[in-house]
């Protein structure tokens, strides 16, 4: 997964900018590792201007 991770986000961001996604995942462990490196990517877009608070009400 983590090497889709990228492209994941990048579908996500096209295709559902405004609206909550539900993300399967192989094994119960990537599901961490999947969240931490969305919210990453999120994060880096915020960080360069794009204004982007995604995932700022996760619940």
């Amino acid at each position: 997964m983590a090497a889709m991770n990228k492209p994941t986000f990048m579908a996500i961001k096209t295709h559902s900018p405004d609206k909550p996604v539900l993300l399967f995942v192989s094994f119960k462990a990537q599901t961490n590792l999947a969240a931490l490196d969305l919210i990453q990517f999120c994060v880096t877009l915020d960080e360069n201007g794009d204004g982007s608070k995604r995932f700022l009400e996760n619940k």
